[in-house]
């Protein structure tokens, strides 16, 4: 996986077989490489990458390791955030908050990178009924039911 630093002519690169991510700077011209995490670091089969909305930060999608692997740019630290079920991408949906899981109509997972301390969000499926209404929406009483706009 390979992405952009926004406005830059710089990019990040996950290789799954070295278990590496690298910064590759100035990339139109004598670009040069340089390992920002490694296997020693716990980086394990990363699958997917994003830089933060500031360019700030990497988000590597660890598979091997489980985790969402935070890699800060100005003072190297990196962190890991352990996923609890499976994640099979690292799609930005808004912000800093990411999904990791397909689809939506099954138990999501979304990494939010946005709140003070990273975390991984678990979202229920939403189950639908025989009705075609969600068994969400009638555990909502009438009364905090939003009135229809007329």
């Amino acid at each position: 996986a390979m992405t952009f630093l926004a406005n830059s002519l710089n990019a990040v690169f996950a290789d799954t077989a070295a278990n590496e991510v690298r910064l590759l700077t100035d990339v139109t011209s004598a670009a040069t490489a340089q390992i920002l995490a490694e296997e020693s670091r716990g980086i394990s089969h990363p699958l997917g990458l994003q830089v933060s909305a500031d360019n700030s930060r990497i988000f590597v999608l660890n598979s091997g390791a489980q985790a969402i692997t935070t890699v800060d740019l100005t003072s190297g630290l990196i962190t890991h955030v352990p996923i609890i079920g499976s994640a099979s991408k690292l799609q930005r949906l808004s912000g800093d908050v990411f999904q990791l899981t397909d689809d939506f109509r099954e138990t999501t997972l979304l990494f939010d990178a946005a709140s003070p301390e990273p975390r991984v969000v678990f979202v229920p499926r939403i189950v639908e009924r025989s009705n075609g209404r969600s068994a969400t929406r009638d555990q909502v009483p009438d009364s905090r039911r939003p009135l229809p706009l007329r």
